[in-house]
């Protein structure tokens, strides 16, 4: 969970006095640097949380999604760009569709069982 997003989650905060809920991406294993430096570094769920807290915020419920769930966004949104391209042939198609394959592939043989995915309740501690 990065600054850009605890100042977010504040703003947010300052207009509507309700506990913050906020996805964040965390790591379950240890990536390669090719990784890293491909999609970026990412905290594992204890950092996330240590992040968010930091902040000045506290955690009052968290889900973590399982690969089912993970699975099931990541072919939701490869799936939607590949239907859009499928259906407006030319180079803009070529061009979605490639975007698709690309981080479709990079999501099954890179970053599948290394990322996951939080949602966090958050409150003002």
């Amino acid at each position: 969970m990065d600054r850009q997003l605890i100042s977010a989650i504040a703003r947010h905060r300052a207009r509507w006095p309700r506990p913050a809920a906020s996805p964040a991406g965390s790591r379950r294993g240890s990536p390669s640097p090719e990784l890293v430096a491909e999609i970026g570094a990412f905290p594992d769920l204890a950092g996330t949380l240590a992040a968010a807290e930091s902040g000045g915020w506290l955690t009052v419920h968290a889900h973590v999604s399982d690969r089912a769930e993970w699975d099931d966004y990541e072919f939701s949104w490869t799936g939607s760009l590949a239907r859009w391209a499928a259906e407006h042939p030319g180079p803009d198609g070529d061009e979605a569709l490639r975007a698709a394959r690309e981080h479709r592939d990079t999501w099954l043989n890179g970053y599948r069982d290394l990322l996951g995915f939080v949602t966090l309740l958050l409150r003002r501690s």
